[in-house]
């Protein structure tokens, strides 16, 4: 397999912690993964970097400098035409460089994240009519939301996948249990940027109202004048490290508001993690949430833009330890059906019975 990809080694995004995760999980499902990325600096060790990132098996990762906005896709595939030809699977998830391996006859299958960005850039009419000619084999949403409107452009639904993010469970094997007892003033730790379309103004109450101390891991500097001034701040952290800070909360919130871009049709990888955690989750009442967590079975939703209703939803798993627990331990049960072998495997079986093969999860893909 190709696996062609335009994250960036040296940077700490969640597109490039998937894509190495994904990548990383076919290969111990036995695919033969060589991934291409932009080249990276001199002095990036690219081995070490991925153990940062949590990638500890060996995956062949080869940078490119002809992967780069300046030059599009068509240079490097200009380039590496043997390669890439010659490649049984070609998988990317950069929407325009699918439609322009199909364009040159190169069958590829891509992930689908930002369905309304791909509308927006003119790219769902030349992405359905190459999949419809069977140039670009599957699509892989990740979210039954993306897949409604993909099927709705005119899709094949029968060579749609549904594939939402993942997350390495056997990582949050080691971290502390949960203890409810600490639900009297719990420790609520975000890791990740934090804006106003991410509910910042959640965080900012349940500082004002003093229901539980806040610790924020890679959210930028304090302001005098900030809402957020109190909060616990900490620099980024390597991926590697993000369990253990999920072991040091006491509840995740997951504040995502209707305003974000992405909000149709997302898949947070934060909500994968929190699920492994095996701590109570308290998450905006999303449409794309409700697909991977259900209200008082493995988490608590409430109206993501409604403040109160946040304070009143902490306040609720205080006053009842059992429902904490409840939605904790499920909600950790659940995760295991998203881990990146899991979502490998599917993707890979998928692309299996579009190509008339027997499928991987036959054998099984090993965790790492």
């Amino acid at each position: 397999m190709i696996y062609l990809g335009r994250s960036r080694l040296q940077r700490l995004r969640a597109n490039l912690v998937q894509s190495l995760h994904t990548a990383s999980a076919m290969s111990r499902c036995g695919v033969d993964v060589r991934m291409y990325l932009p080249q990276w600096p001199r002095r990036l060790d690219p081995a070490r970097r991925l153990s940062e990132l949590g990638v500890n098996e060996a995956l062949n990762v080869v940078g490119s400098f002809w992967i780069h906005p300046r030059f599009g896709v068509g240079t490097f595939l200009r380039i590496h035409r043997r390669a890439v030809g010659r490649a049984d699977l070609r998988y990317t998830r950069v929407v325009p460089w699918s439609i322009e391996m199909a364009r040159r006859g190169l069958v590829n299958h891509v992930e689908v994240h930002n369905v309304q960005q791909i509308g927006d850039e003119g790219q769902m009419e030349p992405l359905v009519a190459h999949h419809r000619a069977g140039a670009i084999g599957m699509l892989i949403p990740i979210s039954r939301s993306a897949a409604r409107i993909l099927v709705e452009a005119g899709a094949d639904a029968d060579r749609v996948h549904v594939a939402p993010s993942g997350v390495d469970v056997g990582a949050y094997d080691g971290i502390a249990r949960f203890d409810a007892d600490r639900l009297d003033h719990p420790r609520v730790v975000h890791i990740g940027q934090l804006s106003d379309e991410r509910g910042r103004h959640v965080f900012e109450r349940v500082i004002r109202q003093g229901v539980g101390e806040v610790t924020l891991i890679g959210a930028g500097t304090r302001d005098a004048a900030d809402g957020l001034r109190d909060a616990v701040r900490m620099p980024p952290v390597p991926a590697k490290a993000v369990p253990g800070w999920y072991g040091r909360s006491d509840l995740v919130l997951i504040p995502y508001q209707p305003s974000i871009r992405t909000v149709a049709t997302m898949s947070p990888m934060k909500l994968f993690e929190a699920m492994a955690s095996g701590r109570p989750i308290i998450a905006s009442d999303l449409a794309t949430v409700r697909e991977i967590v259900e209200h008082e079975r493995n988490a608590l939703l409430v109206d993501a833009e409604d403040s109160q209703a946040w304070i009143a939803a902490i306040e609720r798993l205080r006053d009842d330890r059992d429902l904490a627990r409840t939605i904790a331990e499920q909600a950790r049960r659940d995760a295991e059906a998203y881990d990146w072998s899991r979502r490998a495997e599917g993707i890979l079986d998928a692309i299996a019975r579009q190509q008339g093969l027997a499928p991987v999860s036959a054998t099984g893909c090993p965790r790492p």
